[in-house]
């Protein structure tokens, strides 16, 4: 399945987001980051493989990105939470 469509069969469907700091301006960063990722882990409930895993590449001197947990809220309303992923 694409995620697009598991977006659409979860009950409230949920979307993936990306947030660009670049997008106008080329050079422009947020706290060093071109992009963030919010990533909504479908076949991982516990939110934590992808962050584990990352951390294991990290440990072992493999590049791998920085992840965690990330609460959104829209218009002050929780939308879900997230694995906040970093785009250099």
């Amino acid at each position: 399945w694409s995620s697009w469509w598991q977006s659409q069969v979860d009950n409230p469907p949920k979307m993936q987001f990306v947030l660009a700091f670049d997008g106008v301006d080329s050079h422009q960063r947020f706290h060093g980051l071109r992009k963030v990722e919010l990533d909504m882990p479908r076949i991982d409930p516990s939110y934590l493989r992808q962050r584990v895993a990352l951390s294991y590449l990290r440990a072992l001197g493999v590049p791998a990105e920085c992840a965690n947990s990330g609460r959104l809220f829209i218009n002050g309303t929780l939308y879900g939470l997230y694995t906040n992923l970093e785009i250099e």
